[in-house]
């Protein structure tokens, strides 16, 4: 799979970006929130991801009204990739506005 997905998270909905096999190669994330956020990156399906009690693969914190940019090398998500942005490192609660892009190897 090559290419990019993007999308404005306002919820603590889980974000399915791939149900197959998938390497990706950088996140981009824009928090337009005021307060830091934690963008939580799961090797799953979302239907099988329960936030607050899923663990994920990684938490990565990031800073209010900021955006950040991870060089992911070519991480690969062999069940699939799902994100979620939450208000804490493994919590439930969603964000008010934050942009994730994730680019595809």
């Amino acid at each position: 799979m090559r290419g990019r997905h993007s999308a404005r998270i306002t919820s603590n909905a889980v974000t399915q970006v791939s149900g197959n096999k998938v390497h990706v190669g950088r996140l981009i994330v824009s928090n337009n929130d005021s307060a830091i956020r934690f963008l939580q990156l799961f090797n799953a399906l979302s239907a099988n991801i329960v936030l607050g009690t899923t663990v994920p693969v990684a938490s990565i914190q990031f800073a209010a009204n900021t955006p950040l940019s991870l060089n992911m090398g070519d991480a690969e998500f062999a069940t699939g990739f799902s994100y979620a942005v939450t208000t804490t490192e493994l919590g439930s609660t969603g964000p008010t506005s934050v942009w994730v892009t994730t680019v595809f190897k």
